[in-house]
């Protein structure tokens, strides 16, 4: 995950964006679909809720008929191996899975940055604490730091002790330790 984190175009685009290089990154997940899964598990959704500590939400087929009603029509955005997808994870959206009869498997590293000056102390020490633990937060990575704290299982259901850290944990360099907010600026 820092691999990405760390990558020049990835955060020289948000510098663009945000018309700053004191960025701080969030804590993410990474989404791996395997093909020809029986149920589709994706639906529409928002992330990023300020107001709950769901940094999700689902709507319901009611609600979406709402939007369609409205004239709101679903976009399908293709992307190439190596695409970089820049939204506002705010709006109604969902991931095609691979189709029945695909062999492609669906792999996806979410990250999001923002100015360092958006985030407060508290979200910094919450930043730190995350870090320190290896643990992922929410989408935002200024805001809102609620560490995931569920753990990795087996197949029989148990905790898997072995994946609490990183197999392979990155070098602490001084930009890495910035962008995660563990150091000013």
């Amino acid at each position: 995950m820092w691999d990405i984190r760390l990558e020049p175009g990835v955060i020289d685009v948000f510098a663009n964006v945000w018309n700053t290089r004191d960025l701080i990154v969030s804590f993410d997940a990474l989404n791996i679909t395997l093909p020809r899964r029986q149920e589709s598990f994706f639906r529409e959704h928002t992330d990023k809720s300020k107001w709950t500590r769901k940094d999700f939400f689902n709507y319901t087929t009611e609600q979406i008929a709402w939007f369609e009603k409205e004239g709101y029509r679903e976009q399908k955005v293709v992307a190439e191996l190596g695409d970089l997808i820049i939204w506002d994870s705010r709006l109604i959206h969902f991931g095609a899975e691979p189709t029945s009869k695909s062999n492609t498997i669906r792999t996806i590293t979410y990250v999001s940055y923002a100015p360092a000056s958006f985030a407060t102390k508290a979200a910094l020490e919450a930043k730190k604490k995350a870090f320190d633990e290896w643990l992922a937060t929410t989408h935002w990575p200024h805001d809102n730091i609620v560490p995931r704290t569920y753990q990795p299982t087996l197949p029989d259901g148990t905790v898997d002790n072995r994946r609490m850290e990183p197999l392979e944990k990155p070098e602490l360099t001084p930009e890495l330790l910035r962008l995660a907010g563990v150091e000013a600026y």
